[in-house]
């Protein structure tokens, strides 16, 4: 079993939970978002844990987390997969990874 941890769980989660749920092995043990509604209404839904601050997220949990999946806007890939980066964990990143050419070579 794959343990999954969302920063982001709005728009483009669904469509990635909707993936998920075809998958064998995989689960989502967290999620964080800045929006305490929605936050909440996935964390009802998931039965996981919930966090409004994602670094909070991979600091309690990141030792259990095998892939931290990104799906915020755009602007906030490269600081939050740097974050997780620098933490250990594996990042599945929507795109683009960053907005610049230097910030995408950071994240390698």
């Amino acid at each position: 079993m794959k343990n999954l941890a969302f920063i982001g769980c709005n728009h483009i989660f669904k469509k990635h939970k909707a993936a998920i749920d075809q998958v064998e092995g995989l689960r989502i043990i967290a999620v964080s978002d800045v929006d305490e509604r929605v936050l909440n209404e996935q964390v009802e839904m998931l039965a996981c844990e919930g966090f409004s601050d994602y670094r909070e997220m991979i600091a309690k949990l990141g030792a259990n987390i095998d892939y931290v999946v990104i799906a915020t806007p755009s602007f906030l890939h490269y600081e939050q997969a740097q974050y997780a980066l620098r933490h250990g964990c594996h990042v599945l990143l929507e795109k683009p990874p960053a907005l610049t050419y230097t910030e995408f070579q950071n994240l390698l």
